[in-house]
C-alpha cells in the first residue's frame, strides 16, 4: 500500500517501519532533554521562592520566638473579621475569634498558621495571662492537652531552629559570616544528612570545626601555643548533643547533660570503634589535642599523659561518682568564666570491693581549683563538681579499659589527629603518678 505526501508518495512496509524505528531510537534522548528542562525550571522557581534566611516562608523568627511562648491560658482578644466574606477562613475566623484564651481559639478552630500570620499582622491583641519562659518544644513532660500539643510543635523558620540558643543563633550568624558560609544553606545540607546528630548540632559542629582550623593555621604560622581562650572560642560554637546516658553524672532532675565524647569509645561487645564526631570534625579534635600537647610538661611533671578519648562537657556539675570501663588516670581542666565549680575529690578510695558512695566522708575530699592549670587524677576514685554560675567547659583526657583491643586502623587516625596513645608500661607509669600525687 502506498501512503500520499505533499513530495509523492512513500510506500509501506519496510520503509514505514524504517522510519518508526528512528523516531523510537530518538525518543529516549528527546525525553532525557525534556526532563533536564523541566529540572531546569522547577530549581529555578525555588530560586525564586527562597526566601530571606530566618524568615521561613512567611513569618520572622521573632513572630514564632513570641506565638511558641504562648500558653493555653494565655488571655487574647480578637479584633473585625479580616477574612473575606466568600471565603471559608472568613466562618472559621469568626467562630475561633470568640475565644477569650490560646486554648479555647485551638479547641475552636484555629490552626497554627492562623496564630502566626494573625499574631505578626495585630488581628488579635495579648492581654496578658501566663507565657511561658522559653519556648514550648523545650519543655519537658508529657503533653496531654490539645494546645500544649500544639505549641510545643512550633520549631521555627528555615534556616533557624527555636532549639537553638538566641545568643548561640547570634554567635553561629557571625561565624557563618566570618567565613563566607550561607548558613540558610548549611542548616539546610545539615538536616539532609540523614545522621544522628540534629540540624542544629550539626551546624553549630561544622562552623566550630572551621573555626578550629582557622585557629591552628595562626598558631603554626605564628609558632606559638594555642590559647585557653581560643579553645574557649571554639567550645562555645560546638553544637553538644543531650546526652542522655551518662546516668552516674545527672544532676538530680535533670533528663539529659551536653557531653560528648571524642576518641575511642568502647561497645558493649568489649571492641571499640571511634565516635561519629571524632571523623566528622578533624580539625576540632587537632585543636584540643594540640592545647593538651602545648600544655606538656609544665601542666602534669609527674609522667607523660596518654589517653584514648575525651569528654567535652558543657554547664552541668558532675554528681559524686566513679568512672566506669576507665583505667583511672585522667587529666581534667576547666575552662570558661564561672565562679565555684570545684572539683572535689576522693583519693583514698581505692578499697576493694569498693563501699556506696554514699559512705564516703566529705572530709576525706580534696577540693581543686581546676582552672589554672591540667590536674592528674585517678577516674576510678570518687570525684564531682561542686555548684557553680556562669559558662563553666570541661576537658578530660582519659584511657579506656581494654584498650589493647582498638583496632589498628583507627589507631593510626588517632595518631594522625594528635591522640597520644597508651602503653602497658606509660599507663602504669600515670596510675603510679595519680596515685603518689596525693599522698
Amino acid at each position: 500500500f502506498c501512503i500520499p505526501r505533499r513530495s509523492g508518495f512513500a510506500c509501506g512496509g519496510a520503509a514505514s517501519r524504517s522510519r518508526s524505528a528512528r523516531m523510537a531510537k530518538g525518543a529516549p534522548a528527546a525525553q532525557s532533554a525534556r526532563k533536564t528542562i523541566a529540572e531546569d525550571r522547577f530549581k529555578k522557581r525555588k530560586q525564586v521562592q527562597r526566601v530571606e534566611r530566618g524568615k521561613g516562608l512567611r513569618f520572622p523568627l521573632q513572630v514564632y520566638e513570641a506565638v511558641s511562648r504562648f500558653t493555653p491560658q494565655t488571655r487574647i482578644k480578637y479584633g473585625p473579621n479580616p477574612k473575606s466574606p466568600t471565603s471559608k477562613s472568613y466562618s472559621r475566623y469568626a467562630r475561633y475569634s470568640l475565644a477569650r484564651t490560646i486554648g479555647e481559639a485551638l479547641k475552636l478552630g484555629s490552626k497554627p498558621a492562623d496564630l502566626l500570620w494573625e499574631y505578626q499582622r495585630g488581628q488579635f491583641k495579648v492581654l496578658g495571662g501566663p507565657m511561658s519562659d522559653k519556648p514550648n518544644c523545650l519543655l519537658g513532660g508529657e503533653k496531654k492537652d490539645l494546645a500544649e500539643k500544639v505549641l510545643s510543635s512550633f520549631r521555627g523558620p528555615s534556616g533557624f531552629s527555636l532549639k537553638m540558643d538566641q545568643g548561640k543563633r547570634k554567635l553561629c550568624e557571625k561565624v557563618a559570616k566570618e567565613f563566607g558560609f550561607d548558613l540558610d544553606k548549611l542548616h539546610e545540607e545539615s538536616d539532609q544528612t540523614g545522621n544522628n546528630e540534629s540540624a542544629d548540632v550539626q551546624t553549630e559542629r561544622r562552623l566550630a570545626d572551621a573555626a578550629a582550623g582557622r585557629t591552628l593555621r595562626n598558631a603554626k604560622a605564628a609558632r606559638r601555643k594555642i590559647t585557653d581562650a581560643e579553645v574557649v572560642e571554639v567550645l562555645q560554637i560546638w553544637g553538644f548533643a543531650q546526652n542522655e546516658t551518662r546516668l552516674n553524672v545527672m544532676p538530680k532532675g535533670q533528663r539529659f547533660v551536653f557531653s560528648d565524647t571524642i576518641g575511642a569509645m568502647r561497645l558493649r561487645t568489649g571492641g571499640f570503634r571511634l565516635t561519629d564526631p571524632t571523623v566528622a570534625y578533624p580539625n576540632f579534635v587537632r585543636l584540643l589535642c594540640q592545647w593538651f600537647a602545648d600544655r606538656q610538661p609544665e601542666d602534669i611533671n609527674r609522667c607523660k599523659c596518654v589517653f584514648t578519648g575525651i569528654n567535652v562537657n558543657a554547664n552541668y556539675a558532675a554528681e559524686m561518682h566513679r568512672d566506669a570501663n576507665n583505667e583511672g588516670p585522667s587529666a581534667i581542666k576547666a575552662l570558661g568564666k564561672f565562679k565555684g565549680g570545684t572539683l572535689r575529690y576522693w583519693p583514698k578510695d581505692r578499697q576493694r570491693p569498693k563501699p556506696p558512695l554514699e559512705s564516703l566522708k566529705k572530709s576525706d575530699a580534696v577540693v581543686m581549683d581546676i582552672r589554672p592549670k591540667l590536674v592528674l587524677f585517678d577516674g576510678n576514685c570518687a570525684h564531682a563538681v561542686d555548684k557553680f554560675s556562669g559558662e563553666r567547659f570541661s576537658l578530660v583526657f582519659f584511657i579506656s579499659r581494654g584498650y589493647q583491643k582498638i583496632k589498628e586502623k583507627d589507631l593510626a587516625t588517632l595518631r594522625k589527629l594528635g591522640f597520644q596513645l597508651p602503653t602497658p608500661k606509660l599507663v602504669a607509669t600515670m596510675k603510679t603518678a595519680a596515685r603518689e600525687a596525693y599522698e
